[in-house]
């Protein structure tokens, strides 16, 4: 798997546009505890003041920080149900539920889902942070089980 990966971040590492996040060895609630020891140190160390934390800083502090949020995340297997996965990030995300296993999960559905996302209007106020009209679909993490 590690060459594989090594090899996709290499060919498309001048890639412009979307981002497709595969979050492998991934765990949403170990995140948020390495985020609250190092909110913790740093009040101890008085770099931070605790009145002075709030969402940003949270964010800025998650080890998944260089990564934008989700605006769709792909849920494959049957399951319905988010997995440990993204807990923070993908408090505004739309989530698409696949029957297929990640085996069986094809370019072509992907293709299918991001259409239909694409095509989906979206309340200005479900999510603050969008960057742009839904036609332009640029951040999209898969959650393969």
């Amino acid at each position: 798997v590690r060459a594989v990966v090594d090899e996709t971040i290499t060919e498309t590492m001048g890639n412009t546009g979307m981002v497709l996040t595969f979050a492998l060895s991934y765990g949403g609630r170990q995140e948020i505890t390495a985020m609250a020891r190092e909110v913790a140190r740093r009040v101890a160390a008085g770099q931070l003041a605790a009145d002075e934390i709030d969402e940003a800083s949270v964010a800025a502090l998650m080890p998944s920080a260089f990564l934008p949020d989700p605006d769709l995340v792909i849920r494959t297997s049957g399951e319905c149900r988010i997995s440990n996965f993204f807990l923070w990030q993908a408090a505004y995300s739309e989530i698409d539920f696949e029957a297929k296993a990640w085996p069986d999960f094809h370019i072509r559905d992907l293709h299918r889902i991001i259409e239909t996302y694409s095509a989906r209007e979206r309340g200005s106020a479900a999510r603050a942070s969008s960057s742009g009209p839904v036609k332009r679909l640029w951040r999209t993490v898969i959650d393969f089980d």
